[in-house]
C-alpha cells in the first residue's frame, strides 16, 4: 500500500541450534533494522528445519528466542523482546511449529512469527 510492503519474509536453513548460535540473531537482526524501515506491525521469520531431530531442534530454537536479548549480533536496545508466545493450536501439522516473539521499538509492540518447517 503506497509503495509500504505489508510485511516481511525472512527465511533460512537450520540444521542445529545451541544457545551460542549466531545466525538466528543476525537474521533477525537483519529483519528488523536493514529490511523492516518502516515498523510494520509483523513480520515473519520461515525456518527450514534440516535436523534429524526436528521436535529437538524446535525445542532449542524456540529456547533460544526466548534468550535472545543475550545473544551477540542481536540489537536488544533498539528491538528488545518482552516474550515469546508457542502458538501449538496454529498448526495441526506435527512437521509444522510456530511461535510468536514479541519485541517493544519505539515503544510500540511489534510481532515477529516463527515457523519452523521439517524438511527432513
Amino acid at each position: 500500500e503506497n509503495g509500504i510492503p505489508l510485511t516481511i519474509v525472512e527465511s533460512l536453513r537450520l540444521k542445529s541450534c545451541g544457545s551460542k548460535n549466531k545466525i538466528i540473531a543476525a537474521h533477525i537482526n537483519k529483519l528488523f533494522t536493514k529490511y523492516d524501515t518502516h515498523g510494520l506491525g509483523r513480520n515473519f521469520m520461515l525456518v527450514f528445519g534440516e535436523s534429524q531431530n526436528f521436535q529437538s531442534l524446535c525445542k532449542n530454537y524456540f529456547q533460544y528466542v526466548g534468550e535472545l536479548n543475550s545473544k551477540i549480533g542481536f540489537d536488544e536496545k533498539k528491538f528488545p523482546i518482552t516474550r515469546v508466545s508457542l502458538k501449538p493450536d496454529l498448526s495441526e501439522s506435527a512437521n509444522i511449529k510456530i511461535a510468536i516473539s514479541y519485541h517493544l521499538h519505539n515503544s510500540e509492540t511489534r510481532e515477529l512469527v516463527h515457523i519452523i518447517l521439517n524438511m527432513k
